[in-house]
């Protein structure tokens, strides 16, 4: 994937091998990946200012918010922050679908999957 513009990832995800993953995979991409590992320090990062293209979050996270709740959070601080969310579970819940805000790209996924979805993510 090459892109003039450089893109900026913000990474949410309770596993720190998944965090490393992620961040190894899109580096020759060239695209900034922040990675961090619960919703509360995303949230903080965007309430300080830092911008993001993407908002990039596990559905399922620790400390009871889900990725669906910091997405709308995050998008409430950021309006034009666009999301993908990854998820180990499918198909999802029915009653998750109304909570859906972007693209959901399911695990285990490779380089192609994931730069396909973030691609498609960011239109």
């Amino acid at each position: 994937m090459r892109n003039t513009h450089q893109h900026s990832i913000l990474f949410v995800d309770d596993d720190e091998s998944v965090r490393d993953l992620v961040i190894a995979m899109m580096r020759p991409s060239g695209i900034y990946v922040h990675a961090v590992p619960s919703a509360e320090v995303g949230l903080r990062l965007l309430r300080e200012g830092v911008r993001f293209d993407l908002l990039f979050t596990d559905i399922v996270l620790p400390e009871g918010m889900n990725g669906f709740d910091l997405a709308a959070r995050a998008v409430a601080i950021q309006s034009d922050l666009k999301v993908l969310y990854v998820t180990g579970v499918a198909p999802l819940p029915s009653h998750y679908r109304l909570k859906i805000l972007g693209r959901i790209l399911t695990k285990p996924f490779g380089r192609d999957d994931i730069d396909r979805e973030i691609q498609l993510a960011l239109i």
